[in-house]
């Protein structure tokens, strides 16, 4: 039948880098052969096709499409950033004025999840891992906003997920007692509160 020919375009991929362009290459030219009607059944193929340890990373996750499981597949598997690139990004890392301490964390994460994904296995993998994970948490504690900073450098934090719950309470504190001090602002000229006399329109 054309299902069973086009399966057999599919290989299987166990997570190794090298197979990985021949697997998307084989699931691409099967969706181009195949009908419309056959795109459900093909799908569910295809993921039966990779390998366990690939599919934990994103256990949870549901696909309608090919497309959107390949999206998936290229953020851990089409990097081709060297580890010491990688480095030199986290390293250059920091809170923009107008940037939320979650949209921050989210970058540094990103980050530290592509380091990780360039090592192989070993003890001296294993070091890597844990000086990539205090590297990450040290970028976040020291180069976000200043008051947070200040706040989570008194903290005991077990990991940059810690660090994350424990900065976002401090940020809804810090929005909280900007907007109490803005109130509490009066102008002389037109007797509002809110903004300050130089400021008045």
């Amino acid at each position: 039948s054309q299902l069973t020919f086009i399966c057999s375009l599919i290989p299987s991929f166990s997570g190794d880098r090298l197979e990985y362009n021949n697997f998307i290459s084989g699931c691409d030219n099967a969706y181009a052969f195949a009908d419309e009607s056959l795109h459900r059944a093909l799908l569910f193929f295809i993921i039966s096709k990779i390998d366990a340890s690939v599919k934990s990373r994103f256990a949870g996750r549901t696909f309608e499409t090919w497309e959107s499981l390949k999206e998936i597949l290229n953020v851990f598997y089409q990097d081709r950033k060297h580890y010491v690139q990688l480095m030199e990004e986290l390293n250059s890392l920091k809170q923009n004025h107008k940037e939320s301490i979650l949209a921050y964390y989210t970058k540094i994460d990103t980050l530290q999840s592509r380091m990780l994904l360039t090592l192989g296995s070993g003890k001296e993998s294993k070091g890597k891992v844990e000086l990539i994970q205090e590297l990450a948490l040290n970028r976040f504690i020291y180069h976000c906003n200043p008051e947070i900073s200040r706040f989570l450098r008194c903290q005991s934090l077990r990991n940059l997920a810690d660090a994350l719950s424990k900065a976002m309470e401090e940020e809804k504190a810090l929005k909280m007692t900007s907007t109490t001090e803005k109130y509490n602002i009066f102008c002389d000229f037109c007797k509002i509160k809110g903004h300050e006399t130089d400021s008045c329109r």
